[in-house]
């Protein structure tokens, strides 16, 4: 596999795993800490989530941007098509 297929991978992956991240929002306000604590998580996951996105970016390139946009577009009109009971 060429380098440059390595990267393009590499940086799509990193992409996707930065909206991971946003899962962990739904857990912050469980934990058994201080608010201030848990504001830095915050933070914390929101920084971790941004540059992994922008390390994406620079692995994968426009190619990239543009087939994870094409991708989570399908996915989420997937997903608003079925709760609204149309089919596309």
């Amino acid at each position: 596999m060429s380098p440059q297929k390595v990267a393009f991978r590499v940086g799509l992956s990193l992409m996707a795993m930065s909206f991971l991240v946003y899962l962990s929002y739904s857990f912050i306000p469980f934990l058994p800490l201080s608010g201030p604590i848990k504001v830095g998580i915050a933070i914390g996951a929101s920084t971790i989530s941004w540059g992994l996105f922008g390390l994406g970016m620079l692995l994968a390139g426009k190619e990239g941007y543009a087939y994870l946009k094409k991708w989570v577009k399908a996915i989420w009109q997937g997903i608003f098509l079925k709760t609204n009971g149309r089919q596309g």
